[in-house]
């Protein structure tokens, strides 16, 4: 059914809001399917394998609410995410309970969206409810028609396509020499804006208002330089080695929450909401002091760069072995640099870690991204190092450092570790 002749936009910002909650809504699935005790098996699954194909479906829910092109049959979705829950020996009522799961955090997500806005029209928050109703009849049918007649795709492709993303990952080591070159240029730049705003002070003549123009000047460039020499020694000590490993038990939960109240203050006026979400308790093993670095580097540069919406903290476990801690901010996306590497269009592709049945676009699934570097007066200064460093400290405490990001719609930097450190 069409969604009915209402103003454009209060959908279009419903669309931006479930878009803005992706991973926090997948995590909230996660938590909720673990926590019903008819789902025992789904534990055992690692993130990638566990989403498989739903972040497609989502796709196609903020395509219907913007009314645009739908890019993918949830049909063919719904078959693919049924064969993958069969190869891991489900129920057939367990897909129909698991996507029930689903499908009640999406309403939920929109009544949310109501409350945070009161003067949106009931018919759109309907037509919405309508919407998932429908998709979530579609994604059954297709689960149910091919959950028992497909084949299973061979370890093959899965090994391939590790091995693929492993290769991306080591030329990443090869860009650190441009890192480095890029930051040397900044930070002349910068050096070259204090020397000519010292030499100006000091000459006869300047108004009251030049010269406060002049020390805002300096005090932004000395402040610039501060940070990237920072962020420069802790790289450095990082590639020498320095950084020790302390393992100790604590609760990433209550870690992850204090994390996001501390900084709650520096939104300051900005049109933006810091969530977080998660399991009430996770306990883990870990480095504390260096998850804590990993996250609050994530959160605070999210912070700064995204001027409006939302900034989403969530984490949640993997199984019994692994956990993870996704930042996910509404800002303006990664700029080219060594960094972006890593980073791949936000789109929805099936996960390395599991089977993939439905064609794919090898021009926006690929993992081959240019190799550019930052250039120089971008607005970021240091941030390749600051995000090299994140990806540093998460070799160091064995944790997976995945990047999306998309120009004007924002980024997710999500870390995977393991649930005690060294039995990775």
């Amino acid at each position: 059914m069409a969604l009915p002749s209402v103003a454009d936009r209060p959908f279009a910002e419903l669309a931006s809001y479930l878009f803005s909650r992706r991973d926090a809504i997948l995590s909230r699935w996660r938590t909720a399917c673990e926590s019903d005790p008819s789902l025992s098996g789904m534990a055992s699954m690692n993130r990638g394998e566990f989403n498989n194909h739903i972040p497609v479906l989502l796709n196609t829910l903020e395509q219907r609410l913007r009314q645009q092109t739908e890019g993918n049959d949830p049909l063919q979705v719904g078959m693919a995410h049924g064969l993958h829950r069969w190869h891991k020996g489900l129920a057939l009522t367990d897909l129909f309970t698991e996507l029930d799961h689903l499908y009640l955090v999406l309403a939920d997500e929109v009544q949310d969206f109501l409350r945070q806005n009161p003067d949106t029209d009931s018919t759109v928050i309907l037509a919405a409810l309508e919407q998932i109703a429908r998709l979530k009849s579609e994604t059954i049918k297709g689960s149910a028609t091919e959950y028992d007649t497909q084949k299973q795709v061979t370890a093959a492709s899965r090994r391939a396509g590790l091995q693929q993303a492993l290769d991306q990952l080591n030329q990443l080591g090869q860009d650190r020499s441009e890192l480095l070159r890029t930051s040397s240029h900044d930070l002349k730049s910068s050096f070259g804006a204090i020397q000519g705003a010292a030499f100006l002070l000091n000459q006869e003549g300047k108004t009251e208002e030049e010269r406060t123009h002049l020390t805002e000047m300096l005090n932004r460039n000395l402040t610039n330089v501060r940070t990237m020499l920072v962020q420069l020694t802790d790289l450095a000590r990082l590639e020498a080695g320095q950084e020790s490993v302390e393992g100790s038990d604590f609760d990433a939960a209550q870690l992850l929450r204090e994390l996001v109240e501390s900084v709650q203050p520096l939104l300051g006026e900005k049109k933006l909401v810091l969530r977080a979400d998660g399991p009430e308790t996770l306990p883990v093993h870990g480095d504390v002091v260096k998850i804590q670095r990993i996250v609050q580097n994530l959160v605070l540069n999210a912070i700064r760069y995204t001027t409006e919406g939302t900034v989403s903290v969530s984490w949640s476990s993997e199984g019994n072995y692994r956990w993870y801690v996704s930042v996910q901010d509404s800002g303006p996306g990664l700029p080219p640099g060594p960094m972006s590497l890593l980073a791949q269009q936000l789109k929805p592709r099936p996960d390395l870690e599991q089977s993939a049945v439905m064609h794919r676009d090898a021009s926006t699934d690929s993992l081959e991204l240019p190799p550019t570097t930052l250039p120089p007066g971008s607005g970021q200064i240091g941030e390749g190092i600051g995000l090299h460093i994140v990806k540093r400290l998460c070799e160091l405490v064995e944790a997976a450092l995945e990047v999306e990001t998309e120009a004007g719609k924002g980024s997710i930097f999500r870390i995977r570790l393991p649930v005690k450190f060294g039995d990775s």
